[in-house]
């Protein structure tokens, strides 16, 4: 490495240690965007819910698996336990839905907060819910229809219009928290032996409103109707399977680290067609091989074609087709006869008189002392007509 290329390198390592710092230090906006993520600790995260979860049951266990595969490993468990999925859609597929009733019929209780149910899961329970778009409000007000915290009216800003049940069973379903509006946003189901909670206000059980004035009693009310012992906390429907922490995908999670690993990329393809364009050689240009034959062939067409001896150049020609014909065809020689004709005509599967008016043709031709410009094509087209033949 030359010189000029090391103060090069230092200067794009120094570029992008500059933007690194610059983005670490640079204020950050408050992100609003909703994860329900037991790892993110921003205004509609879930990492405060989830550590004090511990305060209203026993055991909480984090789940990053499918409903698929919790639901085999539930053979295993003799006790009952209580399901929390918490997103904004909850639309699992028809295995992991059919497991999942299965698992509440068997006694377990499942808590779902989600603002779109999916269609597979509200025609399974025929359940149907809405969002006024009209009339627009910032603040969402809950109350309790049943529970400890009967008729507690729970504010909640930054949820806009809240979702709400527009069809369900009065027979089956019991309505547990209502908006100001009285639109069902909690419900109750009886399923086989176990319970079903539907939900759809999530953002309720986020950080930003379990920290706002008594919105934590709000929480509380909602999860007393699970059972104290183990809950199973959903992420796999948030994040997917859990895997290892690379390091590039801790980098890549990072603002400052992910913004220099860019530039450092950008920079290195940079570097790199730059420097192999400088460095690349010149390519020879080699000329093709020349065919001499074909200039000498050109060359006496030339010649015959400034002469004008049409009748000399017809002649060569037909002398240069019969031996022609003879090597291909097999002939000890080549006469305007109807021996020659038969042979070419079952060589060529021509029949017999046209090959003797061909041969006539050519014959008659061969015995001109002058040639017009027009024979001499005519004939070269006709002897071009039987080479393909044979």
């Amino acid at each position: 490495m030359t010189r000029r290329e090391k103060v090069i390198a230092a200067l794009i390592s120094l570029l992008i240690i500059v933007v690194a710092v610059l983005e670490a230090l640079a204020p950050k906006p408050t992100d609003w965007t909703a994860s329900y993520s037991r790892y993110h600790d921003k205004p509609f995260g879930a990492q405060l819910l989830y550590e004090r979860l511990g305060d209203l049951f026993d055991v909480v266990t984090p789940i990053q698996r499918s409903i698929y595969e919790v639901s085999e490993e539930r053979w295993y468990k003799d006790t009952a336990v209580a399901h929390l999925y918490l997103n904004d859609r909850f639309d699992p597929s028809g295995p992991d839905l059919e497991r999942l009733l299965g698992m509440v019929r068997s006694g377990d209780h499942a808590f779902i907060a989600a603002e779109d149910l999916g269609a597979d899961l509200s025609d399974s329970l025929g359940i149907g819910t809405a969002r006024n778009w009209m009339n627009w409000k910032d603040t969402t007000k809950l109350t309790f229809e049943r529970g400890v915290a009967i008729d507690t009216v729970f504010a909640f800003p930054r949820m806009g219009n809240a979702s709400y049940f527009t069809d369900f069973d009065t027979a089956r379903c019991t309505v547990l928290c209502t908006t100001n509006d009285t639109n069902a946003t909690l419900l109750h189901m009886r399923v086989g032996n176990g319970h079903l909670y539907l939900c759809t206000t999530p953002l309720a059980f986020t950080n930003y409103h379990l920290l706002r004035d008594a919105n934590n009693d709000f929480i509380e009310a909602a999860f007393a109707w699970l059972p104290r012992g183990e809950l199973y906390w959903d992420e796999f429907h948030k994040v997917g399977r859990g895997g290892s922490m690379t390091p590039l995908r801790y980098i890549l999670g990072q603002p400052a680290l992910r913004w220099a690993y860019y530039v450092a990329l950008l920079l290195v393809l940079l570097y790199m067609f730059v420097q192999a364009k400088r460095e690349q050689r010149a390519l020879p240009i080699v000329e093709p091989l020349r065919n001499s034959s074909r200039e000498f062939v050109g060359t006496l067409g030339r010649l015959y074609y400034e002469k004008g001896d049409h009748a000399d150049l017809a002649r060569k020609m037909i002398a240069h087709f019969k031996e022609d014909v003879r090597n291909r065809a097999y002939l000890r020689g080549f006469e305007y006869d109807e021996r020659t004709a038969a042979h070419i005509a079952r060589r060529t599967g021509m029949a017999q008189a046209e090959v003797i008016s061909e041969l006539r043709f050519i014959q008659d031709i061969g015995s001109l002392t002058n040639t017009s410009e027009e024979q001499l094509l005519q004939l070269s087209d006709r002897l071009q007509a039987l080479r393909k033949r044979l």
